[in-house]
């Protein structure tokens, strides 16, 4: 859970489907080998100042099953919800990506947005999700090449309009999609964005100048912004 600079409470959740060497949520909960902070001390243990990146964040993230999701939901009063998810193939995973966002939903609740990364080859019209506008996607134009590509889902209640300045797209490097949205008398940039790391393409340094670039276009509308980024 976070607390955006709105002032609001909203929650992102973030799940990545790998292909090979599975890692099962009990594993990463009761083994030290896969615990994310412990890995970050041992890095940060020889830093001068002997300080850990997630001991700057006030942030508590906790890991969950998603069976034990919608009940999260009912403790909480929220004002936006998030999901993001790495669905390598987003037509080859239908089924199982479907039945997941159902298994973490309640009868009161679903996720406002959910942002999907490494969608692959998708056309106009497909994948549509039940309650939510059509997906809002870039994908890569080389037929010889139909991974990555990215979108978003929005709940079909809320109002939006595409940022197309916004969502850089560079295939195999910086590959994003941004949205804005009127929430009460807010406005709200919502942004994926997947960082491809298959070398030789790959290139970071264009990467982080591309978004230190972007952040820099955002910062100066003044408005708020919730940001992910796989």
């Amino acid at each position: 859970m976070g607390r955006d600079v709105t002032g609001g409470i909203w929650w992102l959740f973030g799940l990545l489907f790998l292909m090979e060497d599975n890692i099962h949520l009990a594993d990463i909960g009761n083994n030290v080998a896969h615990d994310l902070r412990h890995l970050l001390e041992v890095d940060y243990l020889n830093d001068e100042h002997n300080e850990s990146p997630l001991d700057m964040c006030n942030n508590t993230c906790l890991y969950y099953e998603a069976t034990a999701v919608s009940k999260i939901f009912n403790e909480s009063n929220r004002d936006l919800s998030l999901f993001c998810l790495n669905c390598q193939g987003l037509k080859a995973h239908w089924d199982n990506f479907y039945n997941l966002l159902h298994t973490m939903a309640n009868d009161t609740h679903s996720f406002d947005i959910i942002g999907v990364t490494e969608i692959f080859g998708v056309m106009p019209g497909e994948c549509h999700l039940p309650g939510y506008h059509p997906l809002e996607f870039t994908t890569r134009c080389d037929s010889n090449d139909s991974r990555g590509g990215i979108g978003i889902y929005i709940k079909d209640t809320l109002c939006y309009k595409p940022r197309p300045d916004l969502s850089i797209f560079i295939p195999h490097v910086f590959e994003s999609k941004f949205m804005e949205l009127s929430i009460g008398n807010k406005t709200v940039i919502i942004g994926t964005i997947y960082r491809p790391n298959t070398y030789p393409k790959a290139d970071l340094d264009i990467f982080t100048h591309t978004l230190n670039e972007l952040l820099h276009l955002i910062g100066n509308e003044h408005k708020h912004l919730i940001l992910w980024e796989i």
